[in-house]
């Protein structure tokens, strides 16, 4: 793995981190305006996930 595909992994895992604990915290204190932020933030993750799938199979 290089370290691009690296970073980018990371940044997906991250973000799908982040995307959890929101969600929990929307959750928790009821502040629904908080799942926009989650949507948001989930889809970054994928396009890093998408990107590193991308990267991976150039290099290979």
């Amino acid at each position: 793995m290089n370290k691009p595909m690296a970073a980018m992994l990371q940044r997906a895992v991250q973000a799908a981190i982040l995307g959890a604990l929101l969600w929990a915290s929307a959750m928790a204190f009821g502040w629904r305006w908080l799942l926009f932020v989650v949507i948001v933030v989930l889809i970054y993750g994928l396009i890093c996930f998408g990107y590193a799938i991308f990267l991976w199979r150039v290099n290979r």
